[in-house]
């Protein structure tokens, strides 16, 4: 038989009497409580090994519970189980886990074997398994997860505008020069240009 006690709280009184028979059964010495508030005072009244709690219950919701529970000297290091029928998706788990500091969520319905093993995983070095599940929910947590969020790059500067080309300016006009003979050099009255004076 298991000398570990279990608090199981949850709004339900059919799901709360199946519960606290499935743990009997299985060796636990259970406490029941029906809404927050009497949970709260159970656990420092009892000082159970493990929590189960439904994340719906009257009074003080589950999520807070687990949270006061979880920020006590005395439940520091208790595994405390969240289990829900309603607050479904990878939100609300990663609600219970880093702002509410739950070691596991459960969704309904679960089978009754999934539970206990659920449980009994938690139970023995409860520090260790503790801090081991909250390092694999945070490696499994969606990339738009707000506190994993790591700041955008910012953008690359765009390229320098090409300089625009320089228009290409006009060719310089030669100046036109008028060629003279040399002044030693005589006409060639064989030349073509020769014009005979005419005569006298």
């Amino acid at each position: 038989m298991s000398d570990k006690k279990i608090l199981v709280a949850d709004y339900n009184t059919r799901e709360l009497q199946h519960l606290k028979k499935i743990f009997t059964d299985e060796g636990f010495e259970g406490t029941t409580v029906m809404d927050g508030k009497a949970a709260i005072d159970a656990f420092f009244a009892e000082q159970p090994d493990v929590v189960l709690l439904s994340a719906m219950l009257s009074k003080i919701n589950g999520f807070d519970v687990c949270r006061q529970i979880k920020d006590s000297d005395t439940g520091r290091n208790v595994p405390v189980v969240l289990a829900t029928s309603v607050y479904k998706g990878q939100k609300y788990r990663l609600k219970a886990i880093h702002e509410n500091k739950a070691s596991e969520f459960v969704e309904k319905p679960v089978a009754d074997e999934v539970l206990i093993e659920t449980v009994r995983k938690f139970l023995g070095d409860t520090r260790s398994l503790v801090a081991n599940r909250r390092s694999e929910i945070a490696e499994q947590a969606p990339r738009d997860w707000p506190a994993a969020a790591e700041p955008a790059p910012r953008p690359a500067p765009p390229p320098p505008a090409p300089k625009p080309a320089r228009p290409a300016s006009p060719p310089s006009e030669r100046r036109k020069i008028r060629l003279r003979p040399r002044r030693h050099e005589r006409p060639n009255p064989n030349s073509s240009n020769w014009k005979k004076s005419p005569p006298l």
